[in-house]
């Protein structure tokens, strides 16, 4: 599965593919940001630093975990455990490509 390598700011009233999309792309995007700063440490956020600071256009947190977990069975590029999120190998790997 391949991410559009672009970040998107703005909420889709009707399209909820779109804010699919949207939360993911700026997810993973902050995350391999985040692991390419770290290099070979693993990566584990908040997921309330996310919202913040990628997904603040999103007020129902709770539709932000459920897409990411539904990304997280479809991709197994993340990992959330409790309020976290982290990248798996497979997460890290696609962020190497996407460099």
């Amino acid at each position: 599965m391949m991410l559009s390598s672009m970040s998107y700011d703005r909420l889709s009233i009707d399209d909820p593919d779109k804010d699919y999309k949207t939360i993911i792309n700026n997810t993973m995007a902050f995350l391999c940001e985040r692991q390419m700063t770290l290099e070979n440490n693993p990566v584990k956020v908040s997921i309330d630093t996310i919202c913040k600071q990628e997904l603040n256009v999103f007020q129902d947190r709770s539709d932000i975990i459920s897409k990411l977990k539904r990304f997280q069975t479809e991709s197994n590029f993340i990992e959330i455990s409790g309020d976290n999120i982290s990248l798996t190998q497979s997460g890290i790997n696609h962020c190497r490509e996407r460099q």
